[in-house]
């Protein structure tokens, strides 16, 4: 039994279709049918009749729904007195790959040294730390969004009664080891610089429904470069091969502003990029770093007292 398909086939009974409900999870369509025919079959029930191009919620559907309603909200209510206990402080949260998430968790793991936690830190592209918040798989989640794409983010996130705070503004820079030869330049970089060195991304990961992943490592977001003249990309999902990637070759990468101590804590320089060349890509390249949360959600102590550290390292 996963408490997440459950609560995947509870928004197909409430959305009344299969298409809706995807729409509203932020998940592809065949995924969510194979999820409903994976819990009929579990629970050896047919939740729904299906009458041409409508679902109809058959009487055992009904009672499984009801059952189910009532099994969610008493686990909610376990994980709450669970999280509350004096012993062991629980949360959990997701974030895209940033510097400053785990600069600031490791803050708040040196607040808390004789403290009992346990900590789910998930880490992955926007979409996903959306869709963990949303089905409440996280408490909180940390997205980077361009600037241009804030208000369709908006009407995502309020759609998915989803809130977001403003963390900090992020300027678009680009990355290498600390003495890499572009560092050497005594001049922001231009286009023709790049050609001559290996990338590090994140691989690009479009989402449903028109809305698609846009953080300042991924490719597909400078058409006007010529990436048939790279070499090299390596397309990494985690923080660690891309640092270790940058770190120990001549690999470089598109990032933000540099963290405080950056140079020191991850032998990391974040370098300026020529005007012209940002005036050639036709876009905002600049970004901001979001906290969000569902809608009226409290946050627990242990959360708070993390953003409260990810809040000092932004500002």
């Amino acid at each position: 039994m996963k408490l997440q398909n459950l609560r995947y086939v509870q928004e197909i009974i409430r959305q009344g279709s299969v298409s809706a409900a995807a729409r509203k999870l932020y998940i592809s369509q065949s995924y969510l049918s194979k999820i409903l025919m994976e819990v009929e079959k579990e629970y050896q029930i047919t939740i729904f009749q299906r009458e041409k191009n409508n679902l109809v919620l058959t009487r055992n559907g009904t009672a499984f729904s009801r059952t189910v309603q009532e099994m969610l909200e008493t686990m909610e209510h376990y994980d709450r007195r669970l999280h509350d206990t004096e012993d062991t402080r629980y949360f959990s949260f997701s974030s895209c790959p940033s510097a400053y998430t785990m600069e600031a968790y490791l803050e708040f793991l040196r607040l808390n040294p004789d403290t009992s936690l346990r900590v789910h830190y998930q880490e992955g592209d926007n979409g996903s730390v959306i869709n963990d918040v949303y089905a409440r798989a996280s408490e909180f989640g940390i997205i980077i969004l361009n600037n241009e794409e804030i208000p369709a983010a908006n009407m995502l996130l309020k759609s998915m009664q989803l809130h977001r705070e403003k963390l900090t503004d992020l300027e678009f820079r680009l990355i290498a080891r600390i003495g890499h030869p572009l560092s050497r330049l005594m001049r922001p970089a231009e286009a023709e610089d790049l050609y001559d060195y290996d990338f590090v991304l994140y691989p690009q990961q479009p989402l449903a429904g028109g809305y698609a992943v846009q953080t300042a490592q991924y490719e597909y977001r400078f058409l006007q470069l010529d990436w048939n003249r790279i070499r090299q990309i390596t397309y990494v999902q985690g923080r660690a091969q891309y640092y270790d990637l940058i770190q120990r070759t001549d690999t470089i990468s598109f990032g933000f502003t540099p963290m405080k101590n950056q140079e020191i804590t991850r032998n990391i320089v974040s370098l300026h990029l020529a005007p012209s060349f940002l005036d050639t890509l036709k876009q905002d390249t600049d970004s901001t770093l979001y906290c969000i949360c569902a809608e009226g959600h409290v946050l627990s102590k242990p959360a708070s007292e993390f953003l409260e550290c990810l809040k000092e390292v932004c500002s």
